[in-house]
């Protein structure tokens, strides 16, 4: 699998509350995770797992939030094949965006990362 760790810094003038994902059935409600392929496309996603025995699944799952004062950081993971089927060799960028906070000029976006799958 291949995880994203993410670290989130305050570098406003004051402290701010910020969400942490703490686990896979609850990434999406935190970060707008972002990944493309060299042609540009998202890749496909990957499906939930089905489970044992039939039925439906139900997924639950919360998130909580950390206060950061001003120079504070705190680190998340994000599971990217979690949400994408990254099994297809090539480069993907991956970002995200995150979600529970808006700074001045809208989401607050990470660096772009570049990762190679080879097969």
């Amino acid at each position: 699998s291949l995880v994203l760790h993410v670290t989130i810094r305050n570098t406003s003038d004051h402290g701010v509350s910020v969400p942490v994902c703490g686990g896979s059935y609850t990434i999406e409600k935190v970060y707008r995770v972002h990944v493309r392929d060299e042609g540009g496309q998202s890749p496909p996603r990957t499906p939930l797992p089905k489970p044992k025995g039939g039925g439906h699944r139900i997924v639950v799952g919360s998130i909580h939030g950390i206060g950061l004062q001003p120079g504070q950081a705190s680190a998340d993971r994000v599971n990217i094949t979690y949400l994408y089927d990254l099994s297809r060799p090539g480069k993907y960028k991956i970002w995200v965006a995150e979600l529970g906070y808006r700074g001045p000029h809208g989401l607050v976006r990470s660096n772009t990362v570049t990762v190679t799958v080879v097969k």
